[in-house]
């Protein structure tokens, strides 16, 4: 993948920076609020989003939900914290047990940017979410009046906590052609441009093949930085998803950085075949290559035994 240094600092490598605007458009049953919750739980502690995607330090989350309860993003985390010990404390969540907000009434625009500023009194969030924006703004994005009350909030909150968002959207209805085949979209978000013209970025969402698993594919990308594609397998039990082997779209030195940053994460010993079984499609003799060439041969230490096998370790920032 062609990439170049993005201008501001990850927050999730690959998928999220500061203060940009991720959109992330997905079909109907997708699950993409367990996603968010998935991308959430995990980078409140640091962990690698999708059990792959590098997150620099623990971000502090806060969650808006327009549709439903708050009890909903509860009920998944707890499904959730069998296999991610997230950190609770990093996990702000916006009580909307009284009522659903509206962002075309101001009185409602400032009761959400006065429960951040209550909920996050130490410092302010890494990243507010969204889910779902549609239900943002009474009626629906379904015009650019609507959208702009939208597009002028988040600017106006982006600005207040210098933070990033995450907007959960929708795509639009399916079309059908006179003969009832469908017409496929190459992005088929639903609203106005206005909407995508203010994203930094945005993915398209959908069902793959696998049961229950998902296909993102970019379809903005002001920072140069993003992955186009992801290819996510899902377990049902614990409601959370992974990226599959074969990480499409990034080099082989970006899948070893990637690999061994969890190594480093996780404060393990680590032996060449371990690395080798985490890189499928890089062959043994380019992995050797790079364990002997900067900045690999840089971090790597060795431990070697008699008789044993070679342990490494990864010492400083890779």
């Amino acid at each position: 993948m062609d990439r170049v240094a993005p201008i501001r600092p990850a927050l999730i490598e690959g998928l999220l920076y500061e203060r940009s605007v991720l959109l992330v458009s997905a079909d109907g049953g997708t699950g993409k609020s367990t996603l968010l919750t998935n991308v959430i739980a995990q980078a409140s502690l640091g962990l690698p989003v999708f059990n792959t995607l590098h997150v620099p330090k623990p971000l502090l989350c806060y969650y808006i939900p327009f549709e439903r309860g708050s009890e909903e993003i509860l009920e998944r985390l707890k499904h959730m914290r069998e296999v991610i010990r997230f950190k609770s404390d990093n996990i702000r969540i916006f009580d909307n047990e009284d009522f659903l907000p509206n962002l075309y009434d101001k009185a409602d625009q400032d009761a959400i940017l006065d429960s951040i500023q209550r909920d996050c009194p130490d410092r302010p969030p890494d990243l507010v979410a969204y889910d779902p924006i549609y239900q943002a703004v009474a009626g629906g994005l379904c015009n650019e009046d609507r959208v702009s009350i939208f597009i002028r909030f988040n600017v106006r909150l982006m600005k207040e906590f210098g933070c990033a968002t995450w907007l959960n959207h929708h795509t639009g209805k399916q079309g059908y052609a006179s003969d009832g085949t469908k017409i496929l979209k190459d992005d088929p978000y639903y609203g106005s441009s206005f909407l995508r013209n203010h994203c930094t970025a945005s993915y398209y969402v959908k069902e793959s093949d696998d049961k229950g698993g998902t296909t993102w594919l970019i379809k903005k990308d002001n920072l140069k930085a993003m992955l186009k594609k992801l290819d996510l397998s899902y377990e049902d039990e614990t409601y959370t998803s992974f990226i599959k082997d074969d990480l499409s779209g990034l080099t082989a030195p970006d899948r070893l950085k990637v690999v061994l940053r969890q190594f480093k994460h996780q404060q393990q010993n680590f032996t060449f075949k371990q690395v080798e079984g985490c890189l499928v499609g890089v062959s043994t003799s380019r992995l050797r290559t790079l364990f002997s060439t900067p900045p690999f041969c840089d971090v790597l230490k060795k431990q070697k035994a008699l008789g044993e096998k070679t342990l490494y370790t990864v010492e400083g920032e890779i």
